[in-house]
């Protein structure tokens, strides 16, 4: 079953807001940077997984994989 654009629409929104709050409360906190990388990296919603990508660069963070596999996160120095 297939849902409406409507639906998918209140559905993103649903899952950003809290994400949103963390940001705007957070917005340097390792567990925000942590949530966001991962939802870059693995959130089934396209455009979910951008604006995640976006809010990392607007901050300086990349990802690293370290020499055991994992994302490690990582703030460009100015």
């Amino acid at each position: 079953m297939s849902l409406s654009l409507w639906q998918q629409t209140v559905k993103l929104k649903l899952r950003l807001f809290p994400k949103l709050f963390l940001l705007t409360h957070y917005p340097t906190h390792p567990k925000t940077l942590e949530l966001l990388r991962d939802r870059a990296e693995n959130d089934p919603n396209e455009q979910l997984r951008e604006w995640a990508e976006e809010q990392l660069a607007e901050r300086g963070i990349g990802g690293a994989i370290s020499r055991h596999g994992n994302l490690k996160l990582t703030q460009a120095r100015y």
